[in-house]
């Protein structure tokens, strides 16, 4: 596959965007900083290549400035708009903000196959371990919650850098709240699973329970935003 061209001056415009909006108005809501990233008066027109800037601008505003390192973007170029990452919440959670945006981003820079893997790898870093490494207030364990808010990040990150598609999800995150990001339903999955209880209940990644319920996630996800 051809590598995934990120256009660094898009992105640089839209995370200074972000960063003096957030001096003005602060929030600590990601609905309302995704809307920021895709304003209704230009949403109409956004491109494949404009979403996928935005996403990456996001992560950079609400993880760290350094995921601009991947796109070539160096602290020069960002020195005049740069601030410490802004704590974002997802249905109050602080954790599954930073999954979808991460999410997002990685499917919006490497592909959805590759953001998939990383969500699922995450997870299984987390139940093994006594707490979890990734955020304040993520529980420890394997938590189908977060992976919802993974596949809601890839999935809305994959139909919006779909060419076609691209100007009708502009519209939708223009508008969106925090039940269209993560449906109220998805947040009363499982999560801090043990290892021992989730290779009992669900195997491996690969296995067919485990794959059957993350389908089940995606088809309530569909409900939000066309696939």
């Amino acid at each position: 596959a051809l590598p995934i061209c990120i256009d660094a001056k898009a992105v640089l415009a839209t995370y200074c965007r972000l960063t003096v909006l957030q001096s003005l108005k602060p929030t600590d809501e990601l609905a309302e900083a995704v809307r920021r990233t895709y304003p209704a008066q230009t949403a109409g027109g956004a491109t494949a290549s404009s979403n996928r800037a935005g996403f990456v601008a996001l992560a950079m505003f609400a993880v760290s400035p350094r995921v601009g390192d991947f796109i070539g973007l160096s602290d020069e170029d960002i020195k005049d708009c740069r601030s410490e990452p802004v704590a974002l919440k997802l249905h109050d959670r602080f954790d599954l903000a930073k999954h979808w945006t991460l999410s997002a981003a990685l499917a919006a820079t490497s592909g959805a196959q590759f953001s998939q893997a990383m969500g699922e790898w995450k997870e299984l870093a987390d139940s093994v371990s006594k707490q979890s490494e990734f955020a304040e207030g993520d529980p420890s364990g394997f938590s189908f919650i977060d992976i919802a808010a993974d596949r809601s990040g890839f999935l809305m990150a994959q139909t919006a850098t779909d060419t076609e598609r691209a100007p009708l999800m502009a519209i939708r995150m223009s508008r969106i709240d925090q039940d269209a990001i993560l449906p109220p339903k998805l947040m009363t999955l499982e999560e801090g699973l043990p290892e021992s209880v989730f290779v009992q209940k669900y195997g491996t990644i690969r296995d067919a329970r485990f794959l059957e319920k993350v389908r089940q996630i995606d088809e309530e996800l569909a409900k939000s935003f066309p696939r």
